[in-house]
């Protein structure tokens, strides 16, 4: 009877694994979501998340001062072929498969899908990818 209902809840589009939090389902529709590693010191960091608030652009912060986040920020960063070595700054946006290091608004809505993407800083970003 317990599986009926667990099949039902999973057909009608309910979570099928209830103690397991998807946080995706809170990010806007038609969206990426967007990590974004920062500092509580960075002016620029504050700059960021203002202008992801003023675009409504949904983004995750983390605190690229805690050292097992950086860890993990590394970890990603090899997983995409991209040299740990050029995450010297804050900002670091990690948007899908593409880092950008340091605030560039015009990097960030191209990524998103938000405005043309003919410029030199997307082929950049493009280029980290193996």
């Amino acid at each position: 009877m317990k599986w009926l209902l667990i099949i039902l809840l999973c057909l009608f589009g309910f979570s099928c694994s209830p103690s397991v939090s998807n946080w995706y389902t809170r990010a806007p529709t038609k969206s990426k979501v967007v990590i974004m590693y920062s500092t509580s010191w960075c002016g620029w960091c504050k700059k960021a998340k203002k202008f992801m608030e003023e675009k409504n652009i949904y983004y995750i912060e983390k605190d690229f001062e805690d050292r097992a986040t950086r860890l993990q920020l590394y970890e990603k960063a090899k997983k995409l072929g991209y040299d740990i070595r050029k995450l010297n700054g804050v900002p670091i946006f990690l948007i899908g498969r593409f880092i950008v290091v340091g605030f560039n608004p015009r990097e960030i809505l191209c990524l998103l899908g938000q405005k043309e993407c003919k410029d030199a800083l997307f082929v950049r970003s493009k280029s980290l990818l193996k």
